[in-house]
C-alpha cells in the first residue's frame, strides 16, 4: 500500500528540520566567532525558521523533484527545500514588520523581539529587515548546493528568483494599493495578488523548483503549472474564507481581525458583483490597513456578507479552483503516487479548517 500524501508531508518535515538546524547552528557558529554582535539577529532567523507549520512548500519540492525524475531518492533536492523554507522566514519577517504583527507562529515576530533586544524600535526594525536580506542570502547559498547538471540548477535558480520576484509584486499590490480603481477593481486585484503572493511560493513556485532541479521538459512543467497556480488561487481562497467565516476554535484566531484591519480579501472583493454594495465597500476599505474600524462598522460590513451570500459564494471559488487544478492533473501524465498525492493535496487545500 502506497503511503498518503500527508505521511509523505510528515517525513519531510523532519528531514527538513533536521537539514535546517543543521545549517543555522553551523551559521550561527560562523558569525558567533567572527562578529559575536550579530548574535542576536542570526538567532532571531533561527528561531523563527524552527517555529516553522507542516513544510508544504518543501514537501512539493520533493515531490517536483520526484515527478522530473520518475524517482522515489530525493536526497539531492533536499537543499532546495530548505531554500524554500528560508525563503518563506524572509518573507514573513518583512510582512510582520510592515503589518507591525506583533506574533508569528507562537511567537514574537522578529522586529518585535529586535525591538525589545536593542531598546528601539528604529534599531529593531532595521534588524528585521537585515535579517529578512539575512534570511534570503541563505536560501540562495542552499539552493546552489543542489548537486544536479548546471542547466538543471541554473534553470532552478531562475525559477526561485522569478518567484521571489512575483510575491514582492503581490505584496507591493496588497500593501501599496489601498483604493483599486476601475470596474470590479477590488475583484482584479485580488486575482493577481492570488496568483503572484499564494500560488507563486505556495503551490507552483515550489512544484517548479524542483521539477527543474529534476531536468523536467517544458511540457511537464507547463502542466505542473495549469494544476498549481488554479490550486494556490484555492488556497489563498480558502484562507481569506477562514478568515472571516472559520471557527476561531480551529483556526487559532479571530475571525474579525480581517474585518477590524480592513484586509483586501477575496471575502469582501465578491461584494463588488452587487451595485447595492459599491458604496459601503468603498468606504469600508478607505484608508486601508492603517485605519482599525469600529465594532459598528465590522458589524454592518457582515451583516452584507450574510445578505449577499458570500460564505457560500467563496466556498464555491473555491471548487472551481480546486476543479480546474484536478483538471490539469488528469492530463498530466505522472507515476501512480505522485497522481494521487496531488489529487490528495487539493482536497487537504480545499477542505482545510485551519
Amino acid at each position: 500500500m502506497q503511503p498518503t500524501f500527508a505521511v509523505f508531508l510528515q517525513a519531510v518535515q523532519a528531514r527538513v528540520e533536521a537539514d535546517l538546524e543543521a545549517r543555522l547552528r553551523a551559521e550561527s557558529q560562523r558569525v558567533e566567532r567572527d562578529a559575536p554582535e550579530l548574535a542576536p539577529l542570526v538567532a532571531q532567523v533561527r528561531d523563527l525558521t524552527a517555529r516553522g507549520g507542516k513544510r508544504l512548500r518543501a514537501a512539493l519540492v520533493l515531490l517536483g523533484y520526484r515527478i522530473a525524475t520518475a524517482s522515489e531518492s530525493d536526497d539531492v533536492a533536499l537543499p532546495a527545500a530548505s531554500a524554500m523554507e528560508l525563503l518563506q522566514s524572509y518573507f514573513l519577517i518583512h510582512d510582520d514588520w510592515m503589518d507591525d504583527d506583533p506574533v508569528r507562529r507562537g511567537g514574537p515576530s522578529v522586529h518585535v523581539a529586535l525591538r525589545a533586544r536593542y531598546g528601539s524600535d528604529k534599531l529593531g526594525d532595521s534588524g528585521a529587515i537585515l535579517a529578512g536580506d539575512y534570511a534570503v542570502s541563505l536560501a540562495q547559498q542552499a539552493l546552489l548546493e543542489c548537486a544536479v547538471p548546471v542547466s538543471d540548477l541554473l534553470g532552478a535558480g531562475r525559477t526561485f528568483a522569478e518567484l521571489q520576484r512575483d510575491v514582492v509584486l503581490g505584496q507591493a499590490l496588497d500593501v501599496l494599493v489601498d483604493s483599486p480603481t476601475g470596474d470590479r477593481g477590488l475583484s482584479r486585484l485580488m486575482a493577481r495578488t492570488h496568483l503572484w503572493k499564494t500560488a507563486a511560493y505556495t503551490t507552483t513556485g515550489p512544484l517548479l523548483v524542483g521539477a527543474r532541479l529534476g531536468g523536467a521538459n517544458e511540457e511537464l512543467l507547463a502542466g505542473l503549472r495549469a494544476y498549481g497556480d488554479p490550486l494556490g488561487i484555492a488556497f489563498q481562497l480558502r484562507d481569506d474564507w477562514l478568515g472571516t467565516f472559520g471557527a476561531p476554535e480551529d483556526t487559532g484566531k479571530s475571525n474579525e481581525s480581517d474585518l477590524l484591519q480592513g484586509k483586501k480579501t477575496a471575502v469582501l472583493a465578491a461584494l463588488e458583483d452587487d451595485a447595492s454594495h459599491a458604496a459601503a465597500l468603498t468606504e469600508f476599505l478607505r484608508g486601508g490597513a492603517g485605519r482599525e474600524r469600529s465594532a459598528a462598522e465590522v458589524a454592518s460590513m457582515r451583516a452584507r456578507l450574510v445578505e449577499g451570500d458570500i460564505d457560500a459564494r467563496v466556498v464555491s471559488a473555491v471548487a472551481t479552483e480546486s476543479e480546474r487544478a484536478r483538471a490539469a492533473l488528469r492530463s498530466l501524465v505522472l507515476p501512480a503516487t505522485a497522481r494521487g498525492w496531488l489529487d490528495e493535496l487539493v482536497a487537504l487545500v480545499a477542505e482545510r479548517r485551519a
